[in-house]
């Protein structure tokens, strides 16, 4: 049920950002939804449409420094054992190197 829910959400939301080419608002629900369902590559990759929008959404660089900071935070890479797929193990380090680029001066 709840993924339903999301789909429909999301729908509405990806549809907002196709109408209002402008804000960031519908591009920060999509992150927040994607947040929600654990895609954090979406989530990073909305988070940044909402930001570089002309009119972002609000607290979209609190959310983004947020994401990134726990993920800079992670000291590892997920173990093939933990995550049973090479590709989770690029993406985690993917993620990491964004929160490097994006936090450190």
């Amino acid at each position: 049920m709840q993924n339903k829910a999301y789909g429909l959400a999301k729908s509405y939301y990806k549809r907002a950002s196709q109408i209002s080419l402008v804000a960031g608002n519908a591009h920060n629900q999509l992150a927040v939804i994607a947040l929600y369902q654990s895609n954090i590559l979406a989530t990073l990759y909305h988070y940044y449409r909402s930001l570089l929008a002309k009119q972002p959404f609000g607290g979209v660089k609190e959310n983004l420094e947020a994401l990134l900071s726990k993920a800079y935070r992670t000291d590892r890479s997920p173990t093939k054992e933990e995550t049973g797929k090479e590709s989770r193990k690029f993406l985690a380090s993917f993620i990491r190197s964004q929160a490097a680029l994006y936090l450190e001066p």
